[in-house]
């Protein structure tokens, strides 16, 4: 992905907006040429954020940038290029949820956050609000006060959700809280404000439910819960619409990590449930990162199945590039995307949907996916983007963006049907094709074009010492057997750690004398019930599998096997 400075765009673009400089105006390039997005270079952001929320907690005429630092809150405001605290406080767990809305009905935002941790310790959930007090709007003079409302001990004590809505539709709002408060058992809890004192009341318990929001489902305001897994060890998750005490269920692609979102997505007006689905319990290797939308005659409509991707952390919908249409944007485990719905939003057969994304995924990436906030933080009437830079022990930084007049593509990627294979189940049975985007070291004709030969193939990475290994004898064996028919096939695919450009490198360089093909997608390691590498296959002169062989394997045996086809 090339970077780009334009000058000239800044001015057709984004002219008014304050302290924005030439540096800040970047460039992706799509197959429509160069899309411009603006990356505001703001100085004095707090280290380590890992979570981000905006919100006009101060009653000025534009949004304080909060973040959660470790186990600090830092309030922010902007002016020009540079971040000023407002106010800090510091607290004894990580600050892991943010949310800004009038939580005690006062008719100004508060901030509440929950603290906790991420993984299994003996230790407290805690629920905080933060509240500004000032006799006039704006920043100047006023006073912040902490107060906690809520504790509870768990011995996984994770944050999952944070909202401040009206949940019970009494034209009043609440404060609800989701985390786990056992290992597999996750509680939520209502904390609402009357008569000069909080009080909190648990909601809901459900097994792994992961995945909440609230919002207006034909005027009403309805809770929706995803859930990662069943209500048994090995049972698929779900998702459902919590009425009361009905629940009505919902129509998804096997399990709900982290997102699901409801909001007027396609501009009809009308509210569409919006859900992240397609995980599974073999994580990576089954698990589907998928955007689908639930329409209010709860119709299912998948919108992308994002390659290379097994998880949408969040989902959320704004008019994000300023053409005064909601956008539907996304943040999974490895993308950033945006998406939109072009027609006259009536319905799938009277539009379509299109995506606006980087079409590279390495350091040049200037949308890396990480949590993120929209908002107004200065006052050039234009949304910003920002994100926390935290994640998985990276910290990439605070990073604030804008988009106007962005082109969309019309190139999602296609839905891809994932299932457990045994590859017991595989024995003496024709083998799967494989599904290929490209070969190096020559061309594979296809497992059925190859009837007559013995074809060994060999699951591989570029990081798998084991697989290393293995290379020398693969190497003398296709050499010594080459002239009586048998054909080895390395198979790998691109992921997280291995690009093609990487994968490439390393085939060139290690001047392998057998074919070598890679997969932009899981479909072979799938087809094949691969789990752990290396792992090969043995196929006969007829097509079938004979055997399949997982982790180093002495040669000898190998190569008596493989003898044993040929001579047969």
């Amino acid at each position: 992905m090339k970077i780009k400075f334009n000058a000239v765009l800044i001015i057709l673009l984004f002219a008014g907006s304050p302290a924005i400089t030439s540096k800040n105006l970047r460039s992706i390039d799509t197959e429509f040429g160069a899309m411009p997005v603006r990356n505001l270079e703001i100085k004095g952001f707090p280290q380590g954020a890992q979570v981000v929320e905006l919100g006009n907690l101060c009653g000025n005429t534009k949004d304080e940038l909060i973040l959660g630092c470790d186990s600090t809150v830092y309030i922010c405001t902007i002016i020009k290029d540079s971040a000023h605290v407002l106010f800090s406080h510091s607290f004894d767990e990580p600050v892991l949820k943010l949310r800004t809305g009038d939580a005690d009905n006062d008719g100004k935002n508060d901030l509440v956050l929950i603290t906790g941790y991420t993984k299994y310790t003996d230790s407290d959930v805690k629920v905080y609000i933060v509240k500004y007090y000032d006799k006039e709007p704006g920043v100047s003079g006023g006073k912040w006060s902490v107060s906690e409302l809520y504790t509870k001990a768990s011995e996984r004590p994770q944050p999952l959700y944070l909202e401040i809505a009206d949940i019970d539709n009494d034209y009043k709002n609440e404060i609800i809280a989701s985390y786990y408060e056992s290992k597999y058992m996750v509680e939520t809890v209502l904390i609402s404000f009357s008569s000069g004192n909080w009080s909190s009341k648990i909601f809901l318990t459900e097994r792994m439910s992961t995945a909440f929001d609230i919002g207006k489902i034909n005027e009403k305001n309805l809770f929706l819960v995803g859930r990662v897994y069943g209500d048994s060890l090995g049972d698929e998750g779900d998702a459902y619409i919590l009425d009361g005490k009905v629940k009505t269920g919902l129509r998804v692609r096997r399990g709900v990590k982290s997102a699901i979102k409801i909001g007027d997505g396609d501009n009809d007006g009308k509210n569409e449930i919006y859900v992240g689905d397609g995980w599974h319990q073999n994580y990576g290797k089954i698990a589907r990162g998928r955007l689908a939308v639930i329409r209010d005659d709860f119709t299912y409509k998948l919108i992308e199945d994002v390659k290379e991707q097994t998880n949408l952390d969040q989902i959320e919908i704004a008019d994000i590039d300023c053409d005064g249409k909601n956008e539907v944007l996304t943040s999974g485990n490895r993308f950033f995307r945006i998406y939109r719905y072009t027609g006259d939003g009536v319905g799938d057969s009277d539009g379509r949907w299109q995506v606006f994304k980087d079409p590279i995924f390495n350091s040049d990436t200037l949308l890396k996916p990480d949590q993120f906030a929209i908002g107004h933080i200065n006052e050039d009437k234009i949304p910003d983007l920002v994100f926390a830079g935290k994640l998985n022990r990276r910290d990439r930084g605070v990073r604030v963006f804008n988009f106007k007049n962005l082109v969309y593509s019309d190139k999602l990627d296609k839905e891809v049907v994932t299932k457990v294979v045994n590859p017991d189940s595989l024995l003496n049975k024709p083998a799967p094709e494989l599904i290929m985007n490209r070969w190096c070291n020559g061309e594979f004709p296809g497992i059925r074009k190859s009837q007559g030969k013995v074809i060994v193939l060999d699951f591989w990475a570029t990081w798998c010492v084991p697989c290393k290994r293995m290379f020398p004898a693969l190497r003398e064996l296709q050499e010594k057997y080459r002239s009586r028919g048998l054909i080895i096939a390395g198979v790998t695919k691109v992921d997280a750690t291995q690009s093609v450009a990487v994968i490439e490198k390393y085939v060139k360089e290690e001047k392998f004398n057998y074919l070598m093909g890679i997969s932009e997608e899981t479909f072979n390691d799938l087809a094949y019930g691969v789990g752990a590498i290396p792992h090969m296959v043995l196929i006969d002169k007829k097509g079938v599998v004979r055997k399949y062989i997982v982790g180093f394997h002495d040669v000898e045996a190998l190569e008596k096997e493989i003898l044993k086809l040929i001579e047969e």
